[in-house]
């Protein structure tokens, strides 16, 4: 006759335990990845985590930028501009001013 006693349900000395299984397709694996909606300028550089210069983001219009320390603070006042603008690398290397045309969602990971 079984009974609910511990012992029942330790495992062996040698059994990998679950902690050591990778986990199984029914299990939540978690993710570093967050979804975000982020504007595009007209050639297609979009507002990303990456675009901070000297510890900080630069968004708004010449003359009246903001200085921003997060990627979400800045993400944030960018909603509420129309149009949203941000200062970005253009290919030479001169960080210029952009305008945003769209909007688009992408999935970024924590450390970018």
């Amino acid at each position: 006759m079984l009974t609910n006693s511990p012992e029942q349900f330790r495992t062996n000395p040698g059994a990998e335990s679950a902690v050591d299984r990778p986990p199984c397709s029914s299990e939540p694996v978690l993710s570093s990845h967050r979804r975000l909606r982020v504007p595009v300028a007209s050639d297609g550089t979009k507002f990303l985590p990456s675009l901070k210069r000297a510890g900080v983001y630069r968004i708004g219009a010449k003359g009246a930028e903001q200085v921003v320390e997060t990627f979400e603070e800045a993400l944030r006042i960018l909603e509420k501009m129309n149009p949203p603008l941000w200062r970005r690398p253009n290919p030479q290397g001169n960080w210029g001013i952009v305008r945003g045309v769209a909007w688009e969602d992408i999935v970024t990971g924590d450390d970018e």
